[in-house]
This record gives C-alpha cells, structure tokens and sequence, in this order.
C-alpha cells in the first residue's frame, strides 16, 4: 500500500506555477487553495492525500514539499 499523506503544503518558483497547476489538475486536486511569498517569487498550494508518487512526481517539475501532515500530525520531510 503506498505511503500516503494527509495533507501537504506544496511551494513553486511562480514563474513555473502553471505547471505545478497543470498536474494537479491532471490528477484531480484543487488549485484554488495558493498564496505567494511576500516578494511573489514562490508560490504555495494546499494539497490533500498526496502519494509518495505523487510527491515524487512533483519534485521532477521542480515544486518542494514544504511542510506535511500524517493522521494528523506534522511530518518531518
């Protein structure tokens, strides 16, 4: 069974945003959920029950998980 999270706090350099976007709306999740850093160079999305593939896979477009949680909990990366 593949390791699953509950939620996760995803961030992107904003002038690559659009493709962080896209695969979260190829994979069903929302996007509504972002903000931006104070300078607007990074942005951030919500995103709930994220795969260990899926955050792979996010990491190959170049977005980092910045915080996580599991059942609950707040996840070291």
């Amino acid at each position: 069974m593949p390791d699953r999270i509950k939620d996760a706090i995803v961030s992107i350099a904003t002038p690559h945003a659009a493709s962080l976007e896209a695969w979260l709306l190829r994979h069903g999740f929302p996007v509504h959920h972002q903000s931006e850093s104070a300078d607007g160079a990074v942005t951030f999305y919500a995103v709930e029950d994220l795969s260990a593939e899926g955050r792979e896979e996010l990491r190959e477009i170049g977005a980092e998980i910045v915080s996580e949680w599991k059942h609950g909990e707040p996840q070291d990366k």
